[in-house]
């Protein structure tokens, strides 16, 4: 039996006296309380394992109790802690609305032992459980962070009812960590980010990993610049030194991070729209130069100097561009290869040059079922290991066409070894055998 942390409500002295003892006896640590208004002040600064929580008790009962402590604990933004509730009356209609309402079980007084310990036991597990399986669907695994969806959601709260500081951050020339390093350097920089992050921020600060090497945080109640840029300036020099170590004092990556700061309330209470004003501004430092941040500034002079399709140009370009850098090859459907396909020879013919075409065909062996999630293993891949202005289509379920421009059929060989070399674990795992055609087309004129 662990030693669990248990809270005794109960206004009847005697049978708090006996449940502490049961408790007791088995090595648990016993805070008890006589009414459910000592018990929320208790439990503003504490957080024990499980509340043994009385239903019938004078001025506010058990039920009115145990909705004052899900409000605060969901205001304060604290899991909810395992609830038992206890009653010796008739619990035919207790029992079914208190587990309506979320109380993890239900035991009579006097408690009986066995009972009482069995119920605490598997309550406080199963609330364990539950715990890691909603912190597994909603943080990134990589990094720790909450992930897009859940980040996004806890930061859309704090925005209407806190004030603070909404940062889009983006790491500057992390492609050429993985590009220059490889993907397993990449992911231990990614780490190390969000180590720091998480040294540089404080307990009711929310941070999420948007996708790649892009970042969102909500810096509660910082509504002067001076301090967002504090803690700004302060995470990004310790990354830097810290990744610099990482790599090696001989790696001239220029890393660091930009920033893009919306405040709230100051420029809304509306999480979309903080968070199109700190995009924006996050992708204007980029285009100035990286390594920093700025602050959104409403002024409608900041465009002045550019025409109005000087502005609209800048809005398509942003609209058909890619966002948070592109990393690897494009894997594209039928229609959209097609068009890529025909622009991508036509300007190869024009500039009179090569390009590699390669076939890939995976092939089951022995009757092996892995076709089913291969494929989609291989294609991603492919577009790992292939460089940003190449292109793939999945022609068929068991066939890859790729279009490389630009590239004799010599030089696509180091590409292709990399793949090969990553398609002997798919072919393990799967029972198949992958191969390759590789066809050079040249416009050179002599």
């Amino acid at each position: 039996m662990m030693n669990y942390w248990i809270t005794v409500v109960d206004d009847d002295a005697m049978c708090m006296a006996n449940t502490k003892s049961i408790l007791t006896e088995r090595n648990m640590h016993v805070s008890c309380l006589r009414s459910g208004v000592n018990f929320m002040r208790f439990i503003k600064s504490n957080t024990p394992d499980l509340v043994l929580l009385d239903i019938m008790m004078p001025g506010t009962d058990g039920f009115q109790t145990y909705h004052d402590l899900r409000n605060f604990e969901k205001e304060a933004g604290r899991d909810p802690v395992p609830v038992i509730f206890l009653s010796g009356e008739n619990p035919t209609e207790a029992v079914p609305y208190g587990l309506k309402i979320g109380a993890a079980d239900y035991v009579s007084k006097p408690c009986d032992p066995v009972v009482l310990m069995s119920r605490i036991e598997r309550a406080i597990e199963n609330s364990r459980m539950i715990k890691g399986l909603i912190k597994d669907s909603e943080h990134d695994k990589l990094t720790g962070f909450l992930n897009k969806a859940s980040g996004t959601r806890r930061i859309a709260e704090l925005c209407g009812t806190k004030a603070g500081a909404l940062l889009v951050i983006d790491l500057d020339s992390f492609k050429l960590v993985n590009d220059l390093y490889g993907h397993e350097t990449g992911d231990r920089v990614l780490v190390l980010f969000a180590d720091t992050m998480r040294k540089n921020i404080r307990s009711e600060d929310v941070i999420c990993r948007v996708g790649g090497d892009e970042f969102m945080a909500f810096l509660a109640n910082v509504s002067e610049e001076e301090k967002a840029a504090a803690v700004i300036r302060r995470v990004s020099e310790r990354f830097v030194t810290e990744a610099k170590l990482l790599m090696g004092n001989d790696c001239d990556i220029p890393l660091g991070i930009s920033v893009g700061v919306a405040m709230t309330p100051l420029h809304s209470t509306s999480f979309e729209t903080l968070f199109r004003y700190a995009d924006q501004t996050m992708y204007k430092v980029k285009k100035n130069g990286k390594h920093g941040f700025a602050v959104y500034d409403p002024d409608p002079g900041e465009t002045a100097g550019g025409t109005e399709i000087d502005r609209e140009l800048e809005r398509l370009s942003q609209i058909c561009g890619e966002r948070g850098g592109a990393e690897g090859a494009m894997l594209l459907g039928q229609d959209a290869f097609i068009v890529g396909y025909r622009v991508a020879m036509r300007f190869i013919r024009y500039c009179h040059g090569s390009a590699s075409q390669i076939v890939f065909s995976l092939c089951a062996r022995n009757g092996a079922e892995g076709m089913t999630e291969v494929p989609e293993a291989f294609g991603e891949v492919l577009q790992k290991e292939l460089r940003i202005c190449d292109i793939v289509m999945r022609s068929r379920p068991d066939q890859f066409f790729v279009l490389m421009p630009g590239i004799s059929e010599q030089d696509a060989e180091k590409y292709l070894n990399r793949i090969m070399t990553a398609r002997e674990e798919i072919e393990l795992r799967g029972g198949i055998s992958i191969d390759y055609y590789i066809k050079t087309v040249s416009f050179k004129t002599d």
